[in-house]
């Protein structure tokens, strides 16, 4: 839903920049919970966030 907004908004002539990143340790997937997976390697994050940034494009003539 998030991604068709996005391309709706690049089809109109916006310049898009998409920052994610995730918060905290320790989260919850399909084998239960886990704080680390791959030998405590791998941190499993507790939350994901994402920001657009739309800028409009001006054209110039």
């Amino acid at each position: 839903m998030l991604e068709e907004y996005c391309r709706k908004l690049v089809s109109e002539g916006n310049e898009l920049y998409i920052i994610a990143g995730t918060w905290g340790k320790g989260g919850e997937g399909d084998n239960g919970s886990a704080q680390t997976i791959v030998g405590s390697k791998l941190t499993v994050p507790a939350a994901l966030w994402k920001m657009i940034v739309v800028l409009p494009v001006i054209w110039h003539i």
